[in-house]
């Protein structure tokens, strides 16, 4: 039998010419450099972005907004989908606090890319 070693999952995912990076629950590590300079220049990278608040308890297993625009930067990334946020309480921070800062992350680096689809809107790539 195998030990597991880890529990959370990311994929490099390409199709048709596109390359999608869908982030999964992660914390902050190496593996974003190393993606970067195995994979990048991504199209599009759905990166989570709630339920980081403790840090001191949540930030094994969870980004932070600012921690997933330099995942981003990393990634080469163009089109940035925000994901795990605002759907169930997990954690301390407010369930609107993600995306504003988020956003503002987004500002503070005049960066452009930043998507943020409806509920249940479908994104062409």
């Amino acid at each position: 039998m195998i030990p597991i070693n880890s529990v959370w999952g990311s994929f490099a995912i390409e199709v048709t010419g596109t390359k999608l990076y869908f982030g999964g629950d992660t914390g902050w590590a190496s593996h974003f450099e190393y993606l970067g300079k195995a994979f990048a220049p991504f199209d599009v990278c759905m990166l989570p972005v709630g339920a980081y608040s403790p840090r001191w308890f949540m930030q094994s297993s969870h980004i932070d907004p600012a921690q997933a625009v330099s995942a981003f930067n990393m990634l080469k990334g163009k089109t940035f989908i925000p994901m795990h946020y605002g759907t169930y309480d997990l954690s301390d921070e407010p369930m609107s606090e993600p995306l504003r800062l988020l956003e503002k992350e987004f500002e503070s680096k005049s960066r452009s890319g930043l998507k943020l689809p409806a509920v249940g809107e479908i994104i062409p790539l």
